[in-house]
């Protein structure tokens, strides 16, 4: 059942990273260079989708899938949006594995010329409910409610879709770093 369930993950893995990727080249290919929705400067809503640290060994897999929506809550202001994000994470090691699910909701503080095209910081209240069977007493319950807190930069790639790379850290119960080099965002 493991084996089935770890390459389900790493299908649907595969599968989002080939949308981004698609996703990315369809807005590059377009005529229209779409500024104005790339910098963000006349849209509301930001959907992400993001695929963190993806680990594949002979004695480890870890999985990280991340969708998104954050919206601006008033005209003008690109500086700031609201919003979240739901997390699914597998991690298989020890002879079990654990899944995690997180809720994580806040603001987002934009820095630079458009949304689309900015440094941005995360942070907020951050929620995790999951189950194990590791045997390791560090991770017996991974239940937590805590904090993240995220930075990175969008890089506009054409229409209204932005690369959208971070780096942070997220506490919910036990504290860890949160990579996510494979981000794209949709802007609409």
């Amino acid at each position: 059942m493991a084996k089935f369930e770890t390459n389900r993950i790493r299908a649907l893995l595969f599968l989002t990273l080939l949308a981004s990727g698609f996703m990315g080249l369809s807005a590059l290919a377009q005529s229209d260079s779409g500024s104005k929705g790339a910098t963000g400067a006349n849209t509301k809503y930001e959907f992400h989708m993001s695929a963190g640290f993806i680990g594949l060994s002979n004695s480890s897999t870890q999985y990280d899938l991340a969708p998104g929506l954050d919206f601006k809550p008033l005209p003008g202001w690109n500086w700031l949006q609201l919003g979240g994000e739901i997390t699914y994470q597998k991690i298989a090691f020890r002879g079990g594995d654990t899944s995690n699910l997180e809720v994580m909701l806040g603001p987002t503080a934009n820095f630079g010329s458009g949304t689309g095209d900015s440094f941005f910081l995360a942070f907020g209240l951050a929620i995790k409910a999951g189950s194990t069977d590791i045997p390791d007493t560090s991770t017996e319950n991974p239940n937590g409610v805590g904090f993240y807190f995220i930075v990175g930069k969008r890089f506009p790639i054409g229409g209204n879709f932005s690369l959208r790379p971070s780096l942070g850290v997220v506490s919910t119960g036990t504290t860890g770093m949160v990579f996510r080099p494979f981000a794209i965002s949709y802007f609409y």
